[in-house]
C-alpha cells in the first residue's frame, strides 16, 4: 500500500524513518501498541482496536482514516503528537474518554468522535481549544462547558435544538472564549435556551462558583425560549458567587421570547449579575415578548442596541417591554448603574419599564 506523502513527513516510510532517527510502528491490535509504546515507538494506526484498560500514549499517534479506537469504558490518554483527518477516529459510546495532554495537538475538532451534539462535548471535555467545522448539528443534549480558559472557534456553524426543554450551550466556568460564528436555532422547540451563563447546579447554596470574564462574539440566536442567561452562585462560607465582567459582542437575538435574563442569585446575600458588558446587540421580531430583563444586577452595561417588534404575548412580561428592570434584586440590593448608550427603539409595544428609575440612558 503506497504511504501517503503527509504520513512520509511523519515518518512512516520505514527508510525515511531510520534517516530522521525516528522509531515508527504500524500497529493494528491493542497490545501491539502497548508493546511498541514500551519500546518508545511512535504509532501508526490503520485498523479499530478496542481498549481493555486505560492507556496513556507518550510518543506520537497516527490514526489513518480506517483507523480507530474504542474506549469501551476506559481513558485514552495522549501526550505526544496526534495526527488524523476530519473522520471519526474515537469510538466513547460505550463508556470512557479520550483526553489530550498540553501540546499533543493544537486543538480538538468534534468530527474524531462524530457529527453528533455529544461529538461536541467530547471535543470540549478532551482540550481547552476547540475548532468546531462548517456544519448544522443537532442538539438533543446540553452542550457544558466545565472547564476554566475554554477557547472554541466555531466556522459559521449552526447548533439546532432537537429536543425540548434543553439548554444548547451552558457556560459554567470562567476566563473562555467562544468566536467565530456561530447560530443557535430552537427550530420549533420549546423551552429552549440558547447560552447559559449560570452555575452548573442553579439553586445550590453550599458552595461558591464563579463564571467570569468570559468572552462570547458574533452569535445569532433565534426561535428560543430565552436568548441569554446569567445568575451568579450562592453566597456560600462568607464567600460570594459570581457572574461578572462578562464579554458580549455582535449579537442578534431573533423570535426569542425573552432575548436577556439576568436573573436573581439563589439564598440571602447572593449576588446579581454586574459588571457585564454588551456590544451592538439587535433584539426582538416576530414571538418577542421581552428586550432586557434585569431582575438582579448592578453595573452592566449596554452599548448600540436596537430592540425591534417587541410586541407579542403577556410573557415573562404582561405587557410586550423592550428593557425590563426591577428597582433592587431579591437578595442583592439596588439595581443601580445599568447603563444603555445608543439605545434605538423601533415598534415596541412599550420601550421600556423602570419603576424604580435606575436605569440610565446615555445617547
Amino acid at each position: 500500500m503506497a504511504i501517503p506523502q503527509q504520513l512520509q513527513s511523519l515518518g512512516v516510510n520505514a527508510p525515511l524513518s531510520r534517516l530522521l532517527g525516528i522509531n515508527v510502528t504500524n500497529v493494528s491490535t491493542e497490545q501491539e501498541a502497548r508493546n511498541a509504546l514500551s519500546k518508545h515507538q511512535s504509532i501508526v494506526l490503520y485498523t479499530s482496536i478496542g481498549l481493555t484498560s486505560n492507556l496513556t500514549v507518550n510518543y506520537g499517534l497516527t490514526i489513518v482514516d480506517g483507523g480507530s479506537i474504542a474506549t469501551n469504558g476506559f481513558t485514552l490518554t495522549i501526550n505526544g503528537p496526534f495526527h488524523a483527518d476530519l473522520f471519526q477516529c474515537f469510538d466513547t459510546s460505550n463508556g470512557g474518554s479520550v483526553v489530550f495532554g498540553t501540546g499533543s495537538v493544537e486543538y480538538t475538532v468534534p468530527q474524531w468522535w462524530g457529527t453528533t451534539d455529544t461529538a461536541i462535548q467530547a471535543a470540549i471535555n478532551a482540550y481547552r481549544c476547540t475548532v468546531i467545522p462548517h456544519a448544522i448539528y443537532q442538539c438533543s443534549h446540553e452542550i457544558l462547558i466545565s472547564n476554566d480558559s475554554q477557547s472554541i472557534l466555531c466556522n459559521s456553524v449552526t447548533l439546532q435544538a432537537a429536543a425540548n426543554s434543553i439548554n444548547i450551550l451552558h457556560w459554567t466556568k470562567s476566563l473562555g472564549v467562544l468566536s467565530g460564528s456561530l447560530t443557535i436555532d430552537g427550530n420549533g422547540h420549546s423551552g429552549i435556551t440558547a447560552l447559559r451563563v449560570t452555575p452548573l447546579d442553579e439553586s445550590q447554596t453550599s458552595t461558591q462558583v464563579a463564571q467570569d470574564y468570559n468572552s462570547f462574539s458574533n452569535l445569532i440566536l433565534q426561535n428560543c425560549a430565552e436568548g441569554i442567561v446569567l445568575q451568579c452562585g450562592p453566597y456560600a462560607g462568607g464567600l460570594t458567587s459570581a457572574c461578572w465582567h462578562n464579554i458580549f459582542r455582535n449579537v442578534v437575538i431573533a423570535s426569542c421570547t425573552r432575548g436577556i435574563w439576568l436573573k436573581n442569585g439563589p439564598n440571602t446575600s447572593s449576588s446579581g449579575p454586574n459588571r457585564n458588558e454588551f456590544y451592538s446587540f439587535t433584539i426582538g421580531n416576530t414571538g418577542a415578548n421581552t428586550g432586557v430583563q434585569i431582575d438582579a444586577g448592578q453595573q452592566n452595561k449596554w452599548f448600540a442596541v436596537s430592540f425591534e417588534e417587541i410586541a407579542s404575548g403577556s410573557s415573562p412580561t404582561a405587557t410586550p417591554t423592550g428593557i425590563v428592570c426591577a428597582a433592587s434584586g431579591t437578595y442583592s440590593g439596588s439595581n443601580s448603574g445599568n447603563t444603555i448608550f445608543g439605545v434605538v427603539y423601533d415598534s415596541c409595544t412599550r420601550n421600556s419599564y423602570d419603576p424604580g428609575s435606575v436605569l440610565v440612558f446615555t445617547p
